[in-house]
């Protein structure tokens, strides 16, 4: 299967697991700077029950290794400071080739009928995991307080 082909058959499947968990909304926000980028998105979905169900799913996809060619060190990351969350990290090991090299953190957790899923991620290095939960727990206030 090609990489394009591989892209596909991956959006249709997390499309159907959308539907599945009765998608209402969503939105994100992407913050560039300086070859740093932190994105939020957050995903309403039909129940509780239902955000949790979808939190399992992307974290396993998360932790999956790479689809293409990549030489990426993938590891769980703990998220003391968020009831429920999980994270990981994805660490370029290669250190050259055609793509720069990057280091990059995800945090997911629900509140409610939200999936939220905090990304930072730059180059080596930058940002680091603690820049990463620290930016994960703020969201998780905001949209807490919200």
């Amino acid at each position: 299967m090609t990489a394009r082909a591989l892209q596909r058959h991956e959006s249709r499947h997390r499309a159907a697991a959308l539907q599945r968990d009765h998608f209402a909304s969503g939105n994100a926000v992407v913050l560039s700077k300086g070859g740093e980028n932190v994105i939020e998105m957050v995903l309403r979905v039909g129940t509780p029950a239902q955000a949790r169900d979808l939190l399992g799913w992307v974290h396993a996809d998360e932790l999956l290794p790479c689809r293409v060619s990549c030489e990426v060190a993938i590891r769980p990351m703990p998220v003391p400071a968020i009831p429920g969350a999980v994270g990981s990290s994805r660490i370029d090991t290669r250190g050259g080739g055609t793509a720069p090299p990057f280091d990059r953190y995800l945090v997911d957790f629900t509140i409610g009928r939200r999936l939220v899923l905090v990304e930072r991620a730059g180059g080596p290095g930058v940002p680091t995991a603690r820049e990463a939960l620290t930016a994960a727990t703020a969201a998780y206030r905001r949209i807490l307080a919200d």
